[in-house]
């Protein structure tokens, strides 16, 4: 889309104070009528059609770029740059953490790095007003911080992206430093709860904070509760913005397809035929067969005399564990581009150049495909047709940039052998300054192989314990690593919850009793293996 000038909210405290028109280095004053922040900026977006629109605390503008700047920071119409939140905002939302206790996008931010986030700033940010109408600020809400937060919130899971860039500052690595901020009062915060999770959700919130702070602020969930549904995300609006994928020219792409492997030479061999099926092909397939059983030799070995369109590296390892499989794998990597794979996926042609579009249109670091078992269908289980910001990321089928992989420095050995290293290396991806995306438009059937791989025993050292621990140390530890307060009590309650839920009530007194015992055995074994010390 064609942008023919970039509108300016300035703002004093949330309340608008001027509104400009910037074209060719001058700023013109632009009369708007009255309302509050919100009604202004949903009057802009509707009736400056092809504007971006920026806003800021006007007090903060000695400090950060040239407004007039900003635009050329935007990689595509659905790019939302944001300056981020100030401590103290960060310090009011750090609840929703009970309930988005998975979401990499509600942790606190890294310092002077981008961070993909929907949790909008209300000092400062900028996008095209197209995408502002499309994912609908909704002029109800009296707070800014409020509804920028839900309009994030809704956006991002429809295709909007929604990221802190520190290039918005003049001193990026001052990122804003200590100021107050507008903050989020709580029934606020329950409103967009309400709005963004569901009643359950609120009441599961009240849960926590009761449990968390020993004082519920039920009069704020109460008046949440009353708050009204929000506006529809208008999806087709969205794909009209979103940057198609380039062509990926065929033949060999500076990409190495990284696989771990267990068990499974059938599935391998299969895998290696869909990889010399794509139009887009890896110059290098890096496979680390782990065979921790004497004698140690390979199964693979018929699979080297193959005539491959491709350099094919086969690796023998006489241990077990992905994490390390994966490892040992980087340190062969050649190319632009890390082709993460499990070794029981099956790849349509078009897997590779479709990744590497996605990837090079959005200007991200990493790209999961769709991942889908035999029996479901691919386009009802994308929830969507975008790629967009995704808070998970899986190792299964995911195109990574070289220096994100080498950012991120591998995966932690600590988690091999159970579950959460996927969770792990995604984080750590993110606090690195990558940017990871789910596109629906690249489906991978995973075939869940019957042996080998995950399903083959892992000589964990709780192996032999008695009382088996639950959730598993690896997944515990994950979190441990990342998460406030907040996040890690959210998913404590939601586990226990979980297991009382599958329980008759009249057994609850005894499973109660095994729970306590179960997460405490598993918060030791989670000790011993942080005890390791960090990655290498």
């Amino acid at each position: 889309m064609a942008h023919s000038s970039q509108i300016v909210v300035r703002l004093e405290g949330g309340r608008v104070v001027g509104v400009s028109r910037v074209a060719d280095g001058r700023e013109t004053p632009v009369e708007v009528g009255g309302g509050g922040a919100c009604e202004v900026l949903a009057r802009l977006a509707a009736e400056r059609r092809e504007a971006r629109i920026a806003w800021l605390e006007r007090e903060l503008e000695p400090r950060l770029l040239p407004v007039a700047r900003w635009p050329a920071l935007l990689r595509h119409d659905l790019d939302l740059l944001h300056l981020g939140l100030a401590p103290a905002e960060e310090r009011a939302v750090a609840s929703l953490g009970l309930v988005d206790f998975d979401s990499p996008f509600v942790l606190p931010r890294p310092a002077g790095r981008p961070y993909a986030s929907w949790l909008i700033s209300p000092r400062g940010g900028i996008a095209s007003a197209a995408a502002l109408r499309a994912a609908g600020v909704d002029r109800r809400l009296a707070s800014l911080p409020l509804a920028l937060l839900d309009l994030g919130r809704r956006g991002a899971e429809r295709g909007l992206c929604p990221r802190v860039e520190p290039r918005l500052w003049r001193d990026r690595e001052a990122d804003g430093g200590e100021e107050a901020g507008q903050g989020v009062r709580g029934h606020q915060l329950a409103a967009l709860i309400r709005r963004g999770y569901g009643r359950k959700w609120l009441a599961f919130w009240l849960l926590g904070r009761l449990l968390h702070e020993r004082r519920p602020p039920l009069v704020a969930a109460l008046r949440g509760a009353l708050a009204p549904a929000p506006p529809p995300v208008d999806e087709a609006a969205l794909a009209a913005l979103a940057p198609p994928p380039g062509p990926v020219p065929a033949g060999r792409q500076a990409l190495t397809a990284v696989v771990p492997t267990l068990g499974r030479p059938e599935s391998v061999a299969e895998l290696l035929h869909d990889l010399a099926a794509q139009g887009a092909r890896p110059a290098r397939v890096v496979v680390v067969e782990q065979r921790p059983e004497p004698p140690h030799a390979s199964e693979l070995g018929a699979l080297a005399a193959g005539d491959w369109p491709f350099e094919l590296r086969l690796l023998t390892v006489p241990w077990a564990g992905a994490c390390r499989a994966r490892n040992r794998a980087f340190d062969e990597l050649a190319g632009d581009w890390v082709l993460l794979l499990d070794d029981d996926v099956r790849l349509r042609a078009f897997a590779i150049a479709r990744l590497i579009g996605v990837a090079r249109a959005y200007g991200v670091a990493a790209v999961n495909a769709c991942v889908h078992l035999p029996q479901q269908d691919p386009a009802a289980l994308a929830g969507g047709v975008l790629p967009r910001p995704w808070p998970a990321f899986a190792s299964g089928a995911a195109l990574v940039a070289r220096p994100a992989v080498e950012a991120a420095g591998g995966f932690d050995p600590r988690l091999d052998g159970g579950f959460g290293e996927d969770y792990d290396f995604g984080l750590r991806l993110r606090r690195a300054g990558g940017e990871v995306l789910y596109d629906p438009g690249t489906p991978v059937e995973h075939r869940k192989a019957p042996a080998g791989g995950l399903r083959s025993p892992y000589p964990h050292p709780w192996r032999d314990d008695p009382l088996p621990p639950k959730p598993s140390p690896t997944v515990l530890l994950s979190r441990r690593l990342h998460h406030p307060p907040a996040m890690l009590l959210g998913y404590k309650l939601f586990y226990h919850l979980g297991r009382l839920r599958r329980t008759p009530p009249w057994r609850w007194p005894a499973e109660i009793r095994r729970l306590r015992r179960q997460w405490r055995s598993a918060q030791r074994w989670c000790d011993h293996l942080n005890a390791r010390g960090p990655m290498p």
